[in-house]
């Protein structure tokens, strides 16, 4: 699981760094430097850390996807791991059920619109959308 804390040294090897841990120190510095609280040593070492808030975020997604996690304008979210059962939902099946729904049905679905959201945001090439919709599913949404 990610701290949301990265140091230099974890910074080492992403695509948008140089390649030695020094220069991407300086990096960080200067992205830093501006948010003095953004930048604290690591408890029981000399190693300065950053909040991962003031890194690119071509290095954010990096970093996330290296430990399984999105970020979203909802927060950070696991990515769930796709199963098998791939499920195809057609569009005009579902407009037609929406135009026969109740407005219970429809108030119910109004409860679900952000997880949705939130699932459209993860929607991007790096991710299979199955995966996207299981982890918007831990949102707990009960009919």
């Amino acid at each position: 699981m990610l701290t949301h804390w990265v140091t230099a040294q974890e910074c080492v090897g992403m695509s948008c760094f140089p390649k030695h841990e020094v220069s991407i120190r300086r990096n960080l510095e200067k992205l830093a430097a501006n948010h003095p609280e953004l930048r604290r040593k690591r408890t029981g070492s000399k190693v300065l850390e950053f909040h991962i808030s003031v890194l690119p975020a071509a290095a954010r997604v990096e970093l996330l996807l290296k430990s399984e996690q999105i970020e979203t304008s909802q927060g950070y979210f696991e990515i769930a791991r796709p199963t098998l059962e791939a499920h195809d939902y057609d569009r005009e099946a579902l407009w037609s059920k929406w135009d026969k729904a109740s407005d219970s049905q429809r108030r119910l679905a109004e409860k679900w619109l952000p997880a949705v959201q939130t699932a459209d945001e993860m929607l991007q090439p790096l991710l299979v959308r199955l995966s996207c919709y299981l982890s918007t599913g831990r949102l707990k949404v009960n009919a």
